[in-house]
């Protein structure tokens, strides 16, 4: 019933250089559980993973010694509350954490160099919001006659996102201008605010499957998965559906501490909330009482 499970850790662990030797037991036998450590020398357990019957078999056949648990803060404890040891904050990377859930990284954005050149830029529009909803405008038409944003005119010249010619402002670089400026300012905003492992533009694919999902900004602290899900208008009608998605991914990719965030531009707010009416056939059930309905709502 585990396999899947050990998989994945075994996976992890590997990739991580460690040499792995699995051992199969009754969780439900305490013959089972002496035999699977005859022969190992002074054997460490810890006692997070596995049935509460495995737990206490292996906590008396240690008589208490070499008999630990981790617990969220990053420290490993005795039954007692002493502290073994403190695992280091920055253990656990974006890559390695996907490893453990069953994920690989397979393209990330690698351009960090063009991505600091233009902080000046990137932060410029993230202090001015009215520029947001200019910048969904200009990706969809792909020119506008105005831009009354002097600073951004000279910033997005030098940085080759806009040219202008014939009386009119061409987006060049469009993906930028429609929204990888922001997930770029979410980068850099989790470099300053000191995240171990800061990953932007990530596609991942679910070992065993066909199936890639794209992630903007993926960080790690204090060994957890924090998601960044990054929108500034140019597919507003899927904002509730993509809520979804993330939700199920977090779950998924991020486990019990993982968190997810969609961070969106001001122009995206609106002064009412959605009015039911508008989502006849919503399920009446909240996404965890019934994630298959929810589902199927989505196609």
């Amino acid at each position: 019933k585990v396999d899947i499970f050990a998989n994945l850790i075994e996976r992890a662990l590997l990739f991580a250089g460690i040499e792995v030797e699995r051992k199969t037991i009754d969780p439900y036998c305490s013959f089972s559980i002496k035999e699977s450590i005859k022969g190992i020398e002074n054997p460490f357990f810890l006692l997070n993973c596995g049935t509460k019957f495995t737990a206490i078999n292996l906590y008396r056949l240690s008589n208490g010694r070499n008999a630990y648990y981790y617990i969220p803060d990053g420290r490993i404890v005795d039954f007692n509350g002493r502290e073994l040891l403190r695992v280091p904050e920055n253990l656990v990377d974006v890559e390695l954490h996907a490893q453990m859930y069953g994920f690989e990284i397979v393209e990330e954005r690698l351009d960090y160099e063009k991505i600091i050149r233009r902080r000046e830029l990137t932060q410029h529009i993230a202090d001015t919001p009215l520029l947001a909803s200019v910048l969904v405008r200009l990706f969809h038409k792909g020119f506008v006659e105005k831009l009354p944003f002097q600073k951004f005119v000279e910033l997005a010249r030098k940085h080759g996102i806009i040219s202008y010619r014939r009386g009119k402002f061409f987006a060049i670089d469009k993906d930028y201008i429609g929204g990888k400026w922001l997930e770029e300012f979410m980068f850099l905003k989790l470099l300053d605010l000191n995240f171990s492992d800061v990953r932007i533009g990530v596609k991942v694919r679910w070992y065993g499957k066909d199936v890639i999902n794209e992630i903007d900004v993926m960080a790690t602290k204090k060994n957890r998965l924090h998601l960044f899900s990054c929108k500034t208008g140019k597919n507003t009608k899927e904002i509730s559906k993509h809520l979804y998605k993330l939700e199920e991914l977090t779950e998924r990719m991020g486990g019990d501490f993982g968190k997810s965030y969609l961070v969106i531009t001001e122009n995206l707010f609106t002064p009412e909330p959605p009015k039911k009416h508008q989502f006849p056939n919503v399920p009446s059930v909240s996404y965890k009482e019934n994630k298959k309905i929810w589902w199927k709502y989505y196609g």
